[in-house]
This record gives structure tokens, C-alpha cells and sequence, in this order.
């Protein structure tokens, strides 16, 4: 009894601490941004002929705020004189000494998990780090070009190992090509894995269509 009710409290956890975490979050930042956004909407309000009360809230508010925020800073953003405006507060921003350390290192961690959609951060593979006989996953990121590969003149890729749990930081190594090892499940299961510490299943996916003659008698 004792071992079925500690093992049900802890599948209970695991299920509820992520959607709980998750809730907690979003309900910061969106009310966060109602009590902000608050007075100004309902100045806005007002300014238009609509009497409303001192205590007037509308249902929502910082969840449709953010929506709003988000597109117009996508739709400026996108433009040629909206590229413009965000180079220089980049420019602002990396001259100012406390605020340049946060915001390179958030930007650069954003950039880190918008790049595993690109082409070249779509291989998951095994690497001899941080010593020799020692397995790490890594996600492969391109060709070593220039100084780097002028200097040690090998057929070497970029490999960047992230730690665990969390894959925005890592290191990135130099590895040559016949040493890495492939594997065939994608870089969103690859974090996964490393995210959850290793408990994540790393199933290779099932091929679809026909099997290939001797396929069968393979796996038996």
C-alpha cells in the first residue's frame, strides 16, 4: 500500500509540475502586462466618449496586449526601415554595460533554439566528449571554414554538445567527420532527451511503405 501510494504521488507530480509551471509562468507575464496595459486602454476608452468607471478592467486585456505587441513588432520588424530602427536599438543596447550582458546572452540563446530548425542543425549525433571512450550528444552545425580549418587542415564539423537540462548552453567542438556518429531520430528528440536527463524514449522512427527484402529475417 505504502509502495502504490508514493508511486502514484510521484506519476502525479511529474504529470502536474510541468503544466503547473507552465500555467505559473504565463499567468506572471499576462497579468503582469494587464495591470500595465490597464490604465492606458482605459484612458484610450475614455478619450473616445465611453464613461467608465475608476475600477474598469477589460476581460483579457494582457493576453490581447501581448497578441498586439508581438505583431506590431513583427510587422515593424519585417520592413526595411523596421531592420533599420531594430539595428540601432541593438547598437544602443550593446553600449550600455549591465543591460549588454543580459541582452546578449538572452539573444543569443534565442538564436540558439531558433537554429535547430535550420538545415544545418537538423543531425543528431555521438561524440567521443569530453574524453575519449566517453558518449555525448551533440547536434552538428556546419563545416569548420576559415582560420580554424586552415590551421589544422582535417575534414572537421562543428558539433555543439549542450548540457543538461539546460540546452541553450554548451560547448562547441571541433570533430572530424569519420569520428561522429550518426543517429536517426531528430534534434527536438535529441533535446528532449537531454532535457529529461536521459528518460526520454530515443526510438528511432518506423519507415513507412514496404520492407525491404531480408528486412524481417534481420530483426529476428
Amino acid at each position: 500500500m505504502k509502495n502504490v501510494l508514493k508511486k502514484n504521488l510521484i506519476t502525479g507530480l511529474l504529470v502536474i509540475l510541468p503544466a503547473g509551471m507552465t500555467y505559473i509562468v504565463l499567468a506572471f507575464v499576462v497579468n503582469g502586462v494587464d495591470r500595465a496595459m490597464s490604465p492606458l486602454i482605459a484612458q484610450f476608452i475614455r478619450l473616445s466618449g465611453l464613461p467608465l468607471s475608476e475600477d474598469f478592467r477589460l476581460p483579457g486585456q494582457g493576453f490581447l496586449s501581448i497578441f498586439v505587441i508581438l505583431f506590431v513588432v513583427g510587422l515593424v520588424g519585417s520592413n526595411f526601415f523596421g531592420r533599420k530602427l531594430v539595428a540601432l536599438g541593438d547598437l544602443v543596447l550593446h553600449k550600455i554595460p549591465f543591460v549588454r550582458a543580459v541582452y546578449v546572452s538572452v539573444k543569443k540563446a534565442v538564436e540558439a533554439i531558433s537554429r535547430t530548425k535550420a538545415a544545418s542543425f537538423r543531425q543528431m549525433v555521438l561524440v567521443d566528449y569530453p574524453m575519449e571512450g566517453m558518449k555525448s550528444m551533440g547536434v552538428v552545425c556546419s563545416d569548420v571554414r576559415g582560420e580554424p580549418a586552415r590551421h589544422i587542415g582535417e575534414d572537421l564539423v562543428n558539433v555543439f554538445v549542450p548540457t543538461a537540462p539546460n540546452v541553450t548552453t554548451g560547448f562547441l567542438i571541433m570533430v572530424p567527420r569519420d569520428q561522429i556518429i550518426p543517429l536517426e531520430i531528430s534534434v527536438e528528440k535529441g533535446f528532449e532527451a537531454i532535457i529529461s536527463l536521459g528518460t526520454a524514449s530515443l526510438r528511432r522512427p518506423e519507415k513507412s511503405g514496404p520492407e525491404e527484402p531480408g528486412e524481417k529475417e534481420k530483426r529476428a
